[in-house]
């Protein structure tokens, strides 16, 4: 079995932030929540989000990273969330493997420069039903992103074209690594090659 690599990864959504916050402790954290809280009460929209920003900026970098949704697509997605679910996992020999991932909790690095670094990169495997390693490759892709704003709406697309993989079932494990960090995540999509 071939595994060809024409991975690739787009972003979509940053926040608007004029730049990254100093980190809260937990306390901050919640006294943010409960002005956000206040606010709804008081009907101001502008306070409650001026107040749930940072909070949720703060989770995000404080939560591992993980990848929250996992999914074979129908065509290359044209933004984060814009995606064609595939109505399926059953793929014809040679067809390619589309996949949509969305990782969360990944880290940004301070680039010294008013911008912030981070990126990915995804390790995939073939496994047969029963879990052998069939093939793989690490460093399927690899993208590294600067920006002026923590963008927490990233997904990656993934594209394996396999050759010479038969008929029956699979599992394709897909491991995320942060660039920023030393996490990781994986997910394994069942699928399946069907004759014909």
């Amino acid at each position: 079995m071939i595994v060809r690599s024409m991975g690739g990864l787009l972003l979509a959504g940053a926040l608007a932030l004029a730049a990254m916050p100093a980190r809260a402790g937990e306390e901050e954290v919640a006294a943010l929540l409960e002005r956000a809280g206040k606010a709804v009460a008081a009907g101001d929209w502008r306070e409650a989000f001026a107040a749930l920003e940072p909070a949720y900026l703060e989770t995000f970098a404080r939560m591992p990273l993980a990848i929250r949704k996992a999914t074979f697509v129908a065509e290359e997605p044209a933004s984060f969330g814009s995606y064609e679910p595939r109505p399926d996992h059953t793929f014809r020999p040679g067809e390619p493997l589309l996949v949509y991932l969305e990782p969360v909790g990944y880290a940004f690095r301070d680039a010294g420069d008013g911008t912030v670094v981070y990126g990915f990169a995804a390790d995939v495997a073939i496994l047969s039903a029963d879990g052998e390693v069939l093939g793989g490759q690490r460093d399927f892709g690899r993208w590294e992103f600067r920006a002026r704003t923590p963008n927490t709406a990233s997904f990656v697309f993934l594209r394996l074209e396999l050759e010479g993989l038969p008929v029956g079932d699979y599992r394709l494990a897909v491991r995320v690594r942060d660039a920023g960090s030393d996490e990781a995540d994986e997910v394994l999509l069942p699928f399946t090659v069907a004759g014909g």
